[in-house]
């Protein structure tokens, strides 16, 4: 899995050598941010967050996905199309 930064060109990897089936796309930039908010002091690390973070990784778990998402902010109401603003989902 690889990185680049597009303005300065930086190139982060792990095994980037490595041939890997892909991933959902979504799942490793939620990662990088999750760890971009720890580094900044804005979230604190749990067990419960590692063990999402390995599922989600390692198995493509959607639903361990679904509480990383959560757990760093999710999408604000205000930032939804406003057709789904007026909808109730229960």
């Amino acid at each position: 899995m690889a990185f680049i930064d597009l303005s300065t060109g930086q190139i982060v990897h792990v095994n980037g050598e490595m041939r890997f089936h892909a991933m959902s796309t979504f799942k490793g930039p939620l990662a990088v941010y999750y760890w971009w908010l720890v580094e900044h002091g804005e979230l604190e690390i749990t067990e419960r967050d590692l063990t999402h973070m390995g599922h989600m990784l390692e198995w493509s778990s959607n639903g361990d996905t679904t509480c990383l998402f959560k757990r760093v902010g999710g999408i604000p109401p205000d930032a939804r199309p406003a057709a789904q603003r007026s909808r109730s989902l229960i």
